[in-house]
């Protein structure tokens, strides 16, 4: 988004003086840099939306928008009352790209790795995602904490 912000603010101050503003040398790279100024932009408002367990209205929701700002607790996708809550799971997944290929089209060495994710298991058997960590002592703590606040236990798959 930084990125996209300066260079977009560069090419109006460069081309500010240009006869034709409307010509591709000028629209191009005033364009391409709004792409990522906005993209950017969208990026963090939808990859920073907050993880809510509010005791108070009794509800666990995902979002800028709680339960009771939408009147439905069910219209959210991840949203559940804290009652219906009846455990914490932590699963390990083991993350490994066969696709990866380098410049040339052949299989480039990758990385794998363990992705840890810890889930709010619902009375109904559903689960819910809270977050993917690829820091296992880390998470296992988060979970403890939220387990202690929640009043829930905590299956841990990983041990």
């Amino acid at each position: 988004m930084g990125i996209g912000g300066v260079i977009l603010a560069l090419s109006v101050a460069a081309f500010s003086n240009e006869a034709s503003l409307f010509s591709a040398e000028v629209l191009l790279p005033i364009f391409v840099s709004a792409l990522f100024a906005v993209g950017g932009a969208l990026g963090l408002y939808f990859g920073t939306a907050p993880m809510v367990f509010d005791k108070l209205s009794g509800h666990f929701w995902e979002g800028r928008k709680s339960p009771q700002d939408v009147g439905n607790v069910r219209s959210l996708k991840y949203a559940a009352e804290l009652s219906q809550i009846h455990a914490l799971q932590i699963l390990a997944e083991y993350v490994r790209s066969d696709s990866m290929r380098d410049h040339t089209g052949k299989r480039s060495p990758n990385n794998p790795y363990y992705s840890y994710e810890l889930n709010l298991v619902l009375n109904d058997g559903a689960r819910i995602n809270v977050i993917d960590h690829g820091n296992q002592t880390r998470l296992q703590e988060d979970a403890k904490t939220l387990s202690v606040f929640l009043g829930k236990p905590v299956w841990d798959a990983t041990e």
